[in-house]
């Protein structure tokens, strides 16, 4: 129960059967953002949405493993999951995720994003700034 990912928000850009865990799906899917071109105001905001649903199906995979692990320590395969989490999947998401911000500020086409990306835009440049 734990580990099943909750239908009440469907995925819009990741496939149905995307798996957070496996590093050859969840890198296809860093570098297929990465790759992408950034287009006008409106594909901006789609390539943000996209990048945030693949960090928020790691986040909560990440979240539900780390709670399992924790609420039966004596569970190796929580354990095992974990940290394969923590060994494999993490590190990707803060290489590609430093990539991604310095393809987002770098590109001249952010200032025809809303205002209301204003917050998000500044924070970046501050993860930038802060090297991660």
């Amino acid at each position: 129960m734990a580990n099943q990912i909750d239908k009440s928000f469907p995925r819009k850009y990741l496939a149905a059967s995307f798996d957070p865990t496996d590093v050859k799906s969840v890198t296809a899917a860093y570098a297929e953002l990465e790759a992408r071109k950034l287009g006008d105001g409106p594909a901006i905001e789609k390539w943000i949405l996209d990048w945030e649903e693949l960090g928020s199906a790691i986040s909560d995979k990440y979240s539900r493993a780390h709670v399992a692990s924790t609420v039966n320590t004596a569970d190796e395969a929580a354990e095992k999951s974990y940290m394969q989490l923590v060994e494999e999947i993490l590190p990707l998401t803060e290489t590609f995720g430093f990539k991604l911000n310095k393809k987002l500020i770098d590109s001249p086409l952010t200032a025809k994003l809303d205002p209301f990306y204003a917050c998000y835009l500044k924070a970046t440049r501050t993860d930038i700034e802060l090297g991660g």
